[in-house]
Order: C-alpha cells, then sequence, then structure tokens
C-alpha cells in the first residue's frame, strides 16, 4: 500500500502516535506497522 509506506517514510505513524493517544490508535497503528514490515 503506497500510502502506508509514504507515511511510514515521511515518520507520519509516529507523530499521529504522539499526538492522538487512544488505545484504538496504538492497536491499529501496530497492525499497520506489522503489515509494512
Amino acid at each position: 500500500m503506497p500510502v502506508l509506506e509514504l507515511a511510514e517514510q515521511t515518520g507520519l505513524s509516529e507523530l499521529i502516535n504522539e499526538r492522538v493517544d487512544l488505545p484504538s490508535t496504538r492497536v491499529k497503528s501496530g497492525a499497520v506497522n506489522r503489515l509494512a514490515s
């Protein structure tokens, strides 16, 4: 998924994790990180 790759390259996911502190967001981010690895 190019959008997810771009988000990872730009550090967008980390920025979102810093600004949005919700358990559901962490779960989604974790799933995305596993798929992108």
